[in-house]
């Protein structure tokens, strides 16, 4: 049996071979079967007899092959004690359908709250605007003599300003003593004096004529009442100095504080005497008698009799009032 399987085993292999290559009729030399030049009628007869022959059963005869049994459809052909070839059987049992109780498949269901969107991006600060520039000085209305006086101007190279001219520079008005070519800058210029809107002179003295202190400005002598500060203060003598210390005073005693009680018109010295007047003791002033009130730490004492600068209230000559 192992020789006959092997035997058609050779043949499905060899079988095809012998289309293409035949053999003469001594069995010793292969001839290919081509088609001669010029002889395609006679083929086709050929041909067509070929195809009856194997039709009637002579292919055998005609082609030099043996038929080779097929295992599949003919599982007789199979020897004894071979298997033959599996073959997979179409199901017998058809899919299960739902009978309608089964579970619906479950669906996803989409968010209901949308996702959450980024902030969005901080805008840059905004820049300040800058600053404006300061306003000049307002010009106060000139009420002196002949027409309101021009801005002073540089003077062009061999001019300058005759004595007596009055110019508005820097806020305010100034009147050159003599011939000049230089700049305003202040009371002590040798060249220049400021002046009021009504042409006097910026510096008088007198309560009539209280000004802010200037520190352009040379006080000559006594009378010269200046604000600084928030206080009050006269000058005593000559001075270029400005008020100093709680009385005003200096090394010197250039400035003396004044100030005008409430309900009063007329200015007085800011420490006096009464204890309606009492005021924080102040280290530079001396105080000449009795009766002076001061403060001192939370407490109020009293002078006993004159008290020389620097004499801390606490003891003689100060006494403690309860």
């Amino acid at each position: 049996m192992k020789t006959r399987h092997a035997a058609i085993l050779a043949l499905l292999l060899v079988a095809p071979l012998f289309t293409l290559v035949g053999c003469d009729s001594a069995g010793e030399t292969p001839v290919v079967n081509t088609p001669a030049p010029n002889e395609g009628s006679n083929n086709a007869d050929t041909s067509g007899e070929d195809a009856k022959n194997s039709n009637n059963g002579e292919g055998k005869e005609a082609t030099g092959k043996t038929p080779v049994a097929d295992p599949i459809s003919d599982p007789d052909s199979v020897g004894d004690g071979e298997t033959p070839p599996v073959v997979d059987e179409p199901p017998t049992t058809p899919p299960a359908q739902n009978d309608g109780n089964a579970a619906p498949p479950v669906v996803d269901e989409p968010p209901t709250t949308p996702p959450a969107q980024p902030d969005p991006p901080t805008p840059p600060p905004v820049e300040p605007d800058p600053p404006a520039p300061p306003s000049p000085p307002a010009r106060p209305e000139w009420t002196g003599d002949g027409p309101t006086p021009p801005d002073y101007a540089t003077p062009t190279p061999g001019t300058g300003y005759e004595g007596g001219t009055v110019v508005f520079h820097n806020g305010k008005y100034y009147k050159s003593k003599q011939w000049t070519a230089s700049e305003p800058t202040g009371d002590g210029d040798s060249a220049w004096e400021r002046v009021r809107p009504n042409g006097q002179p910026w510096l008088q003295t007198g309560l009539a004529n209280i000004t802010a202190y200037d520190a352009n400005l040379t006080y000559g002598g006594a009378g010269y009442y200046v604000t600084y500060n928030g206080g009050t203060y006269k000058s005593k003598h000559w001075t270029a100095s400005a008020p100093a210390g709680c009385d005003g005073g200096n090394a010197w005693e250039r400035w003396e504080r004044i100030e005008k009680p409430d309900g009063s018109s007329e200015y007085k010295k800011y420490f006096r005497t009464g204890a309606a007047n009492v005021k924080p003791w102040c280290a530079t002033v001396e105080y000449p008698g009795a009766e002076y009130y001061v403060t001192y730490n939370g407490a109020t004492y009293k002078s006993k009799w004159s008290v020389s600068a620097n004499d801390t209230p606490g003891g003689d000559p100060w006494e403690l009032v309860p």
